[in-house]
Protein backbone atom coordinates (compact mmCIF):
# COMPACT_ATOMS: atom_id res chain seq x y z
CA UNK A 1 0.00 0.00 0.00
CA UNK A 2 0.80 3.34 0.06
CA UNK A 3 1.48 4.15 3.53
CA UNK A 4 4.00 0.67 3.73
CA UNK A 5 5.93 2.39 0.67
CA UNK A 6 6.10 5.90 2.11
CA UNK A 7 7.54 4.04 5.60
CA UNK A 8 9.62 1.58 4.45
CA UNK A 9 13.25 1.42 5.81
CA UNK A 10 15.39 2.19 2.61
CA UNK A 11 19.19 3.16 2.03
CA UNK A 12 21.06 6.01 0.18
CA UNK A 13 23.91 6.55 -1.00
CA UNK A 14 25.96 9.29 0.44
CA UNK A 15 28.23 11.69 -0.73
CA UNK A 16 31.83 10.04 -0.28
CA UNK A 17 34.05 12.01 1.68
CA UNK A 18 37.63 12.72 1.27
CA UNK A 19 40.43 10.60 1.60
CA UNK A 20 37.70 7.82 1.89
CA UNK A 21 38.49 3.77 1.16
CA UNK A 22 36.86 4.28 -2.74
CA UNK A 23 36.02 0.10 -2.52
CA UNK A 24 33.10 1.47 0.47
CA UNK A 25 29.99 3.17 -0.37
CA UNK A 26 28.06 4.85 2.93
CA UNK A 27 24.29 4.48 2.88
CA UNK A 28 21.95 6.59 5.27
CA UNK A 29 19.30 4.32 6.85
CA UNK A 30 15.74 6.31 6.69
CA UNK A 31 12.45 5.66 5.44
CA UNK A 32 11.50 6.45 2.06
CA UNK A 33 9.21 9.33 2.97
CA UNK A 34 11.62 11.39 5.01
CA UNK A 35 14.00 10.91 2.20
CA UNK A 36 11.02 12.63 -0.40
CA UNK A 37 10.10 15.21 1.99
CA UNK A 38 14.40 16.18 3.44
CA UNK A 39 15.14 16.22 -0.83
CA UNK A 40 11.73 18.47 -1.62
CA UNK A 41 12.98 20.76 1.27
CA UNK A 42 16.45 21.00 -0.18
CA UNK A 43 15.36 21.96 -3.32
CA UNK A 44 12.80 24.25 -2.18
CA UNK A 45 15.58 25.70 0.33
CA UNK A 46 18.08 25.85 -2.23
CA UNK A 47 15.10 28.13 -4.78
CA UNK A 48 14.24 30.52 -2.09
CA UNK A 49 18.01 31.36 -1.03
CA UNK A 50 18.57 32.11 -4.54
CA UNK A 51 15.42 34.47 -5.12
CA UNK A 52 16.51 36.48 -1.99
CA UNK A 53 19.79 36.80 -2.58
CA UNK A 54 19.03 38.25 -6.56
CA UNK A 55 16.18 39.96 -5.31
CA UNK A 56 18.17 42.04 -2.52
CA UNK A 57 20.97 42.75 -4.83
CA UNK A 58 18.59 43.86 -7.24
CA UNK A 59 17.00 45.92 -4.59
CA UNK A 60 20.23 46.89 -3.20
CA UNK A 61 22.55 47.22 -6.35
CA UNK A 62 20.25 47.78 -9.03
CA UNK A 63 21.91 44.61 -10.21
CA UNK A 64 19.37 43.11 -13.15
CA UNK A 65 22.28 40.46 -14.28
CA UNK A 66 22.12 38.76 -11.08
CA UNK A 67 18.34 38.22 -11.41
CA UNK A 68 18.58 37.19 -15.44
CA UNK A 69 21.28 34.93 -14.66
CA UNK A 70 18.84 33.08 -11.61
CA UNK A 71 16.03 32.91 -14.11
CA UNK A 72 17.89 31.34 -16.67
CA UNK A 73 19.96 28.57 -14.56
CA UNK A 74 16.38 28.02 -12.01
CA UNK A 75 15.74 25.04 -14.40
CA UNK A 76 19.08 23.82 -15.00
CA UNK A 77 19.29 23.72 -11.12
CA UNK A 78 16.08 21.85 -10.42
CA UNK A 79 17.75 19.14 -12.79
CA UNK A 80 20.48 18.58 -9.79
CA UNK A 81 17.94 17.74 -7.58
CA UNK A 82 16.67 13.98 -8.01
CA UNK A 83 13.26 14.44 -7.43
CA UNK A 84 12.92 17.31 -9.58
CA UNK A 85 14.30 16.03 -12.31
CA UNK A 86 12.26 13.12 -12.28
CA UNK A 87 8.73 14.95 -12.57
CA UNK A 88 10.09 17.14 -14.99
CA UNK A 89 10.61 14.17 -16.96
CA UNK A 90 7.59 12.92 -16.89
CA UNK A 91 7.42 11.04 -14.06
CA UNK A 92 4.81 10.08 -11.94
CA UNK A 93 4.08 9.61 -7.70
CA UNK A 94 3.13 5.68 -8.26
CA UNK A 95 6.41 4.74 -9.78
CA UNK A 96 8.38 7.03 -7.98
CA UNK A 97 9.58 4.45 -5.58
CA UNK A 98 9.37 1.75 -8.37
CA UNK A 99 12.34 3.67 -10.52
CA UNK A 100 14.50 3.90 -7.98
CA UNK A 101 15.21 7.85 -8.32
CA UNK A 102 17.53 8.31 -5.53
CA UNK A 103 19.55 5.09 -6.22
CA UNK A 104 18.66 3.95 -3.49
CA UNK A 105 19.28 -0.08 -1.90
CA UNK A 106 16.60 -2.23 -0.08
CA UNK A 107 18.56 -3.87 2.56
CA UNK A 108 18.14 -7.28 0.53
CA UNK A 109 20.47 -4.95 -1.77
CA UNK A 110 22.93 -4.54 0.56
CA UNK A 111 26.38 -5.55 0.09
CA UNK A 112 29.09 -6.57 3.24
CA UNK A 113 31.18 -3.70 2.13
CA UNK A 114 28.41 -0.95 2.71
CA UNK A 115 28.81 0.94 5.47
CA UNK A 116 25.56 1.94 6.94
CA UNK A 117 24.81 5.33 9.33
CA UNK A 118 21.52 6.80 10.85
CA UNK A 119 20.14 10.09 10.16
CA UNK A 120 22.59 11.57 12.65
CA UNK A 121 25.97 9.66 10.64
CA UNK A 122 26.24 6.84 13.81
CA UNK A 123 26.72 3.80 12.59
CA UNK A 124 24.02 0.95 12.08
CA UNK A 125 24.37 -2.75 12.42
CA UNK A 126 21.71 -4.22 10.38
CA UNK A 127 21.02 -7.51 10.80
CA UNK A 128 21.26 -9.99 7.70
CA UNK A 129 18.49 -10.31 4.91
CA UNK A 130 16.46 -13.57 5.42
CA UNK A 131 17.61 -16.00 3.47
CA UNK A 132 15.23 -17.25 0.84
CA UNK A 133 12.73 -20.25 1.42
CA UNK A 134 14.29 -22.65 -1.56
CA UNK A 135 12.35 -25.85 -2.55
CA UNK A 136 13.30 -28.40 -4.43
CA UNK A 137 11.62 -29.10 -7.92
CA UNK A 138 10.29 -32.34 -5.91
CA UNK A 139 8.62 -30.35 -3.65
CA UNK A 140 6.89 -28.48 -5.58
CA UNK A 141 6.21 -31.40 -7.91
CA UNK A 142 4.34 -33.09 -4.67
CA UNK A 143 3.13 -29.88 -3.12
CA UNK A 144 0.86 -29.03 -6.57
CA UNK A 145 -0.25 -32.57 -6.21
CA UNK A 146 -1.79 -32.28 -2.93
CA UNK A 147 -3.30 -29.02 -3.44
CA UNK A 148 -5.91 -30.59 -5.96
CA UNK A 149 -7.65 -29.12 -8.76
CA UNK A 150 -7.74 -25.84 -6.82
CA UNK A 151 -3.63 -26.00 -7.05
CA UNK A 152 -1.81 -23.09 -8.39
CA UNK A 153 0.44 -24.78 -11.23
CA UNK A 154 2.46 -21.52 -11.68
CA UNK A 155 5.04 -22.24 -9.61
CA UNK A 156 5.26 -25.60 -11.29
CA UNK A 157 5.22 -24.65 -14.78
CA UNK A 158 7.80 -21.69 -13.76
CA UNK A 159 10.33 -24.54 -12.22
CA UNK A 160 9.73 -27.08 -15.37
CA UNK A 161 13.10 -26.98 -17.80
CA UNK A 162 13.94 -29.98 -20.44
CA UNK A 163 16.31 -31.08 -17.63
CA UNK A 164 13.65 -32.03 -15.26
CA UNK A 165 10.28 -32.25 -17.20
CA UNK A 166 10.83 -36.37 -16.86
CA UNK A 167 11.94 -36.32 -12.91
CA UNK A 168 10.70 -39.23 -10.82
CA UNK A 169 9.47 -38.56 -7.49
CA UNK A 170 11.91 -41.19 -4.79
CA UNK A 171 8.98 -42.69 -3.19
CA UNK A 172 6.27 -43.49 -6.17
CA UNK A 173 7.70 -43.22 -9.25
CA UNK A 174 5.60 -40.30 -10.95
CA UNK A 175 6.61 -37.70 -13.03
CA UNK A 176 5.26 -34.39 -13.68
CA UNK A 177 2.66 -35.47 -16.77
CA UNK A 178 1.88 -37.86 -15.18
CA UNK A 179 0.61 -35.33 -12.33
CA UNK A 180 -1.02 -33.23 -14.69
CA UNK A 181 -2.64 -36.09 -16.51
CA UNK A 182 -4.70 -36.32 -12.77
CA UNK A 183 -4.91 -33.28 -11.63
CA UNK A 184 -8.48 -31.91 -12.93
CA UNK A 185 -7.23 -28.49 -12.81
CA UNK A 186 -9.06 -25.89 -15.69
CA UNK A 187 -5.00 -25.46 -16.72
CA UNK A 188 -4.16 -29.19 -17.11
CA UNK A 189 -4.55 -28.98 -20.83
CA UNK A 190 -2.09 -26.10 -21.79
CA UNK A 191 0.34 -27.34 -19.09
CA UNK A 192 0.61 -30.56 -19.89
CA UNK A 193 1.20 -28.81 -23.86
CA UNK A 194 3.84 -27.01 -22.34
CA UNK A 195 5.77 -30.13 -21.35
CA UNK A 196 5.67 -32.15 -23.99
CA UNK A 197 7.23 -29.53 -25.80
CA UNK A 198 9.59 -29.47 -23.04
CA UNK A 199 10.03 -33.32 -24.16
CA UNK A 200 7.80 -35.42 -21.24
CA UNK A 201 7.72 -38.61 -22.03
CA UNK A 202 3.85 -39.84 -21.37
CA UNK A 203 5.09 -43.85 -22.18
CA UNK A 204 7.04 -43.93 -18.57
CA UNK A 205 5.42 -45.84 -15.63
CA UNK A 206 5.35 -45.16 -12.18
CA UNK A 207 5.81 -48.04 -9.05
CA UNK A 208 2.86 -49.69 -9.88
CA UNK A 209 3.02 -49.98 -13.71
CA UNK A 210 0.74 -46.80 -14.75
CA UNK A 211 1.55 -44.48 -16.99
CA UNK A 212 -0.04 -40.77 -17.84
CA UNK A 213 -2.63 -42.08 -19.88
CA UNK A 214 -3.86 -44.40 -17.03
CA UNK A 215 -3.70 -41.11 -14.80
CA UNK A 216 -5.95 -39.81 -16.97
CA UNK A 217 -8.20 -42.18 -16.49
CA UNK A 218 -8.53 -41.70 -12.88
CA UNK A 219 -6.07 -42.87 -10.96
Amino acid sequence: SHTENVNRTTYYHEMTQPFADPNKKTYQEKTYGKHVKSTANAMISSIAFGIIITTGLHVWKGMLTGLAIQVVMAPFNLFENALAKYFLMGGSIENAQADKIFDEKTREELTPSDEIVDEMNNPVETAPAPAKETRSFEDILLDTWQAGEKADIAPLMAALTDKNVNHVTKEDGWTPIMMMSGLGSKKTVSAMKMMKALGADPSVVDGEGWNALHWVSGK
